[in-house]
C-alpha cells in the first residue's frame, strides 16, 4: 500500500520539480532579454522555442510557457487569447504577484486556454508587473494515478497542503 503512495508522490515530485527548474530559468533568460531591451516579438519566439523544447524532451503534463511582459500577454504554445482575456486577473497571475518573486504553485482552477483543471506555477519578474508561468494538466496527472496499480489502496487522493483535493482515483 505505501510503496505505491510514495511511488505516486515521487511521480508527482519530480513532475513538478521539473517544471519549475524550466520556469526558473526560462524567467533568467526572459529578465536577461527584457533588460536588453528585446523585441517582444523576440521574448515570443524564445517562449515557442522553450515550449517546443520542453514537449518534445519532458513530459506531456504541460501546456506551454506564457506570460505578461511589459504588460503584453506572451504565449508559448501560440494561444491568442480572447478579446476580453485580462492576465492580471487571472490565477497565475494574482498568486505570482503576491508571492513577491518566489516560484508559486497555484491552487487548482478552470483554464481558459483547453477548459480543463489546471495548476500553475508561476512567478513574478523583477519589474513587479510581468508574470511568467506554466500549467500542469490535471487530466494527466489523473492519468498517471489511474494507471498505477491502485487495487491493493482502495482509494488514492492526491492532496495539496493545504488540504484540497487534486486529484483521486
Amino acid at each position: 500500500g505505501m510503496g505505491y503512495l510514495n511511488q505516486l508522490t515521487k511521480i508527482l515530485e519530480e513532475n513538478i520539480s521539473q517544471n519549475i527548474n524550466t520556469l526558473n530559468t526560462t524567467t533568467i533568460t526572459l529578465e536577461y532579454l527584457m533588460k536588453k531591451n528585446a523585441s517582444k516579438e523576440d521574448m515570443e519566439e524564445y517562449l515557442i522555442y522553450e515550449t517546443d523544447k520542453y514537449l518534445s524532451e519532458i513530459n506531456d503534463t504541460f501546456s506551454g510557457i506564457y506570460g505578461t511582459i511589459n504588460n503584453f500577454y506572451l504565449d508559448g504554445s501560440g494561444w491568442l487569447p480572447p478579446a476580453d482575456y485580462v492576465p492580471q486577473t487571472r490565477e497565475w497571475y494574482i498568486a505570482a504577484k503576491e508571492a513577491n518573486g518566489k516560484t508559486v504553485l497555484v491552487s487548482p482552477y478552470l483554464d481558459a486556454k483547453t477548459n480543463t483543471r489546471v495548476m500553475s506555477i508561476s512567478q513574478l519578474l523583477s519589474d513587479n508587473v510581468s508574470v511568467i508561468s506554466m500549467d500542469i494538466s490535471l487530466d494527466k496527472i489523473q492519468q498517471v494515478v489511474d494507471e498505477s496499480n491502485v487495487n491493493s489502496l482502495g482509494h488514492v487522493y492526491v492532496m495539496e497542503q493545504n488540504g484540497l483535493v487534486i486529484s483521486h482515483s
